[in-house]
């Protein structure tokens, strides 16, 4: 639900907008020292983010002449589509709706719920109208170089599915709640009029804007604040209203002091999530700051070299001091001058520097591939050799993916799970959903997301894994006892193991179907054990006629 504003602001609201406006002058204070930071990654791995880097710099411009090597740049390009593929990758299911509960989660009916909840979140999600495709890789570039990334989710206007977007971490201040994580953002940019009219109608709007509007002054900008934050005045009873939802939204017009919408979310929309951070601060820090010290070396190693490489390739010319009619010239098919018998018989000879740019790519070499390593560039890519087995391949795959496991659990918390979360509300009350089963009805019970990309398939492997070595050690014992067996919950076993392994439900019988299944089973044992016990007394029977026709033939 939305509220539009009146034309002319009254006291209470002027006074709120200046409590929000010096709220966000104090978190613009504590992020200014961050700030300068960003513009030096800015400049050596996100050169066309241009809203770190000078004032004077503007949108299409060309990169810092100063940066002579793209590691950074590449290095940090192969992160975020590692963490896009390895994460998030639409090719194949990442992620499950689970019930904590065990003799819930082993239930037909949930389980088929839950895997079709699934299905419809996984196709609104990544369904390209959503944005969910190139605002999440634009964010993970972020997340890489900065060490931050935020994303917006909300429903369309036409409350035809979910609207995902990147926010620009220029534009975006945080605020931590007691519990250490993201609860609050104070956003600010810039729209045009034609932008602002199309997003809250001119109703709300400034009659200064209205006249630009109308006078079609329409890429004429002004700047708007959008405070998203929790509402400690929420009504659980009544979250159908605007102001009763757990989080509440407004929006300022900066330059005129004056609130132009208010609304409310059921749940937060904003997703801030931070690639390592310090207990002591609000914002984290990424590959970019642990890499940033070898960056710069690296520009001046690459320049120097360069200059050094120039040198020996076009080395500066020694020449007489005296014969030459015009300053000498060194461009192709040039005509140089001098008086005849006055030119020295060695003529002109290239000085000798004695420079040494062999040195300088080793050096070159090293701050490239330690750069690369700080950007994870080898966990991410698949090492595969001529001479390597496929299992070989697997488990260094496996191994170099659970070395992440730090990084992708803090982005699987800060990122994924409230997106999800959001997400599922959002298609929940559009009605995307069929009726829970009534067992998910019940008090209590709640849903968990349950991760199986690549990376947490890899974490989840180890206990697989060491199932199937400790079969491998039994496999002994079993073979000549067997009732050993009889301390393994098959049923659980093959439940677990197709969970490890991200099994669709569909493919499995649930516990009624397989109870028909063994039924019959069972009777076809009987049966046949019935047919050889009467195929058996009938060999008995015809044996002991026999022996009495040969009894009765020895009498006679």
């Amino acid at each position: 639900m939305t509220v539009g504003r009146s034309t002319e602001a009254s006291q209470q609201e002027r006074e709120e907008v200046k409590r929000i406006l010096k709220r966000l002058s104090q978190l613009k204070s504590d992020r200014a020292n961050f700030e300068s930071h960003w513009q030096k990654i800015a400049k050596v791995v996100m050169p066309f983010d241009v809203s770190f880097l000078s004032q004077h710099q503007t949108e299409g411009m060309d990169t810092d002449p100063r940066v002579y090597d793209s590691t950074g740049i590449h290095s940090n390009e192969l992160l975020a589509s590692g963490f896009y593929s390895l994460l998030t990758n639409p090719a194949s299911p990442w992620f499950d709706l689970s019930v904590a509960n065990q003799r819930l989660a082993s239930n037909s009916a949930v389980k088929r719920w839950l895997a079709d909840v699934t299905r419809i979140m996984a196709y609104e999600i990544q369904r390209p109208q959503s944005g969910f495709t190139t605002s999440l890789h634009e964010g993970y570039r972020s997340y890489g170089a900065y060490g931050n990334m935020c994303m917006f989710v909300t429903e369309k206007k036409d409350l035809t599915g979910l609207q995902i977007n990147s926010l620009p971490l220029s534009e975006c201040y945080f605020a931590e709640n007691a519990e250490g994580q993201i609860g609050s953002l104070y956003r600010v940019y810039r729209r045009t009029v034609l932008q602002l009219v199309e997003a809250f109608g001119k109703a709300s709007l400034h009659p200064e804007i209205v006249k630009k509007y109308d006078d079609g002054e329409l890429n004429t900008k002004f700047e708007i604040l959008h405070m998203v934050a929790p509402n400690i005045e929420a009504d659980p009873l009544n979250i159908k209203a605007a102001k009763s939802m757990p989080y509440k939204s407004t929006y300022v017009d900066v330059q005129h002091g004056r609130i132009i919408q208010e609304s409310g979310y059921n749940e937060r929309p904003f997703m801030a999530a931070r690639f390592y951070k310090a207990s002591h601060e609000t914002y984290g820090r990424g590959p970019g700051s642990n890499a940033l010290p070898d960056l710069r070396m690296l520009q001046q190693v690459v320049s120097t070299n360069l200059r050094a490489a120039q040198k020996m390739i076009d080395p500066a010319l020694m020449i007489p001091d005296e014969g030459f009619v015009t300053p000498i010239s060194t461009k192709p098919a040039a005509v140089n001058y001098y008086r005849s018998g006055t030119m020295d018989p060695k003529g002109v000879i290239p000085m000798q520097m004695g420079g040494r740019p062999d040195l300088g790519l080793d050096i070159i070499k090293d701050l490239q591939m330690r750069i690369r390593e700080i950007f994870f560039v080898d966990q991410l890519q698949l090492n595969t050799g001529p001479q390597m087995t496929a299992t070989e391949v697997m488990q260094r795959t496996e191994e170099k993916l659970r070395l992440m496991g730090p990084v992708v659990g803090r982005a699987e918390s800060e990122l994924l799970s409230p997106l999800i979360i959001r997400c599922f509300g959002i298609l929940m009350r559009a009605g995307k959903f069929d009726t829970p089963p009534e067992e998910l009805m019940q008090p209590g019970v709640k849903l968990q997301i349950v991760y199986t990309s690549p990376i947490a398939k890899a974490q989840q492997q180890v206990e697989a894994n060491n199932l199937t070595r400790a079969m491998q050690v039994l496999t002994p014992f079993l073979s000549f006892d067997p009732a050993a067996m009889d301390k393994f919950n098959t049923d659980k076993t093959v439940e677990g193991v197709c969970d490890m392994y991200s099994i669709n439900p569909e493919y499995l019988r649930d516990d009624s179907e397989t109870a028909e299944v063994r039924q019959a089973r069972a009777q076809q044992q009987q049966q046949a054990q019935m047919s050889e016990q009467i195929k058996n007394a009938g060999i008995g029977m015809n044996n002991i006629a026999s022996g009495m026709d040969t009894l009765g033939q020895m009498e006679q």
